[in-house]
């Protein structure tokens, strides 16, 4: 007993699903290069952070009830293709004679430092704490 042959209604439905993959593989495609061609049009310097993606999706925890949410979570970071994004931007200034800079978010902490002054304050880490007001300049 052999392998069963695929129908002809499975290989047209599968055809159909790799159309409509391609279509928003190109969509993706031609959005990112439509940013980064404007990014890089408007900017000579190009300051983006080194992101860990194998850190953002990493598995549950043993024994965690939100398996399904952090798999749907997972899928959209790597949808996005963030790496690819950075990736692109970087060839489009430097092509044009520009300067990419990309800093490690442990040291630089975006989420913790005001954007008016670069104060870095801990307690903006805390989920907790949805409003942020800067003590050195107000902001």
């Amino acid at each position: 007993m052999g392998r069963t042959l695929p129908s002809n209604r499975w290989k047209k439905a599968s055809k159909a699903v790799s159309k409509l993959q391609r279509k928003v593989s190109n969509q993706r495609q031609d959005w990112q290069h439509k940013v980064t061609s404007d990014i890089a049009s408007r900017y000579d310097i190009g300051v983006t952070e080194e992101l860990r993606v194998r850190n953002m999706t990493r598995k549950t925890k043993k024994g965690s009830k939100r398996k399904r949410q952090k798999a749907g979570l997972n899928k959209s970071i790597l949808d996005v293709e963030m790496s690819a994004l950075n990736k692109i931007i970087g060839y489009k200034i430097e092509a044009k004679g520009g300067l990419l800079l990309v800093l490690d978010t442990k040291k630089v902490k975006p989420s913790q430092r005001c954007p008016n002054c670069g104060k870095v304050h801990k307690h903006w880490a805390e989920l907790s704490n949805r409003y942020h007001v800067c003590d050195a300049c107000s902001a």
